[in-house]
């Protein structure tokens, strides 16, 4: 549960990063981050299913044990 929680919250910090490039940003460029923000926000439940599996695979290979 802590390692989900941990996860979502930086992808919410991504997600704002992405959002404030876009307000500094002019032209297609800020467009391209805002449509970038959007996506993974939508998609983020599955964006964290697949973080979690690398992040869980990572451990697993590296004999750490949480």
């Amino acid at each position: 549960m802590l390692r989900n929680y941990n996860l979502h919250q930086v992808d919410r910090v991504v997600i704002a990063a992405i959002g404030l490039l876009s307000i500094l940003s002019d032209g297609w460029l800020s467009d391209v981050f805002v449509m970038l923000s959007m996506l993974l926000w939508l998609w983020l439940p599955e964006w964290e299913k697949v973080l979690l599996k690398v992040y869980i695979k990572g451990n697993k290979s590296s004999g750490k044990v949480n």
